[in-house]
């Protein structure tokens, strides 16, 4: 991963030299690849021999607010409303760059797949679980079968991401003794559950 970022570096200031509108779709691309490698190399440091003497006490609804609150000005251009709500959360141990990036991606999915104007809801609690519910039309059970692949993208949407995010959160969730479940609620939308354990 550490190879990968020098090129894409590179890459990135030679854009430079380009017209702005030539530019901008490519950096872009070099960016949804920078985002790629820094989630492999998560996903390796969280399977490290020391990843247990790494895990910190976490608070689930203070990491839901630090990362809504990274995430707002997306979520607002983008058209989208994004909250925080709390059901008797509980602080458990765990990897918290691990945990941040699980819940970073869901939300990212979620305000993909979020109608405009909808709103995107996350939920800390009960207990050491954190939630993701979009504003979405639901996914049918194969469809929520087919999001469990690499590669998969439940908005069908072309180019961009690589898809490897929903993946790569539900290994992190592994390698935490935690669970990631995908809950269909039909036409309100789909939650993704994150359930750790304390």
């Amino acid at each position: 991963a550490h190879e990968l970022k020098t090129p894409l570096s590179i890459l990135a200031l030679s854009l430079d030299k380009l017209p702005a509108e030539d530019a901008a779709p490519l950096r872009a691309q070099i960016h949804a690849l920078s985002d790629m490698v820094d989630q492999l190399l998560l996903l390796a440091r969280s399977n490290a021999p020391d990843t247990a003497q790494r895990r910190s006490l976490i608070e689930p609804d203070s990491l839901a607010r630090r990362i809504v609150a990274e995430l707002a000005p997306a979520a607002i251009q983008a058209g989208r409303e994004l909250s925080v709500e709390t059901d008797h959360p509980a602080p458990f141990r765990g990897l918290e760059e691990a945990v941040a990036a699980s819940l970073r991606t869901l939300i990212v999915n979620a305000l993909r797949a979020a109608p405009e104007g909808s709103e995107v809801i996350v939920r800390a609690g009960p207990g050491a679980n954190l939630a993701v519910i979009d504003g979405g039309q639901g996914l049918t059970s194969d469809e929520l079968e087919r999001l469990k692949a690499r590669g998969i993208r439940a908005d069908r949407a072309p180019g961009g991401a690589a898809g490897l995010g929903l993946a790569i959160a539900r290994e992190l969730a592994d390698g935490m003794n935690a669970r990631l479940d995908l809950i269909s609620t039909g036409p309100d939308g789909t939650t993704f559950e994150l359930v750790l354990k304390r």
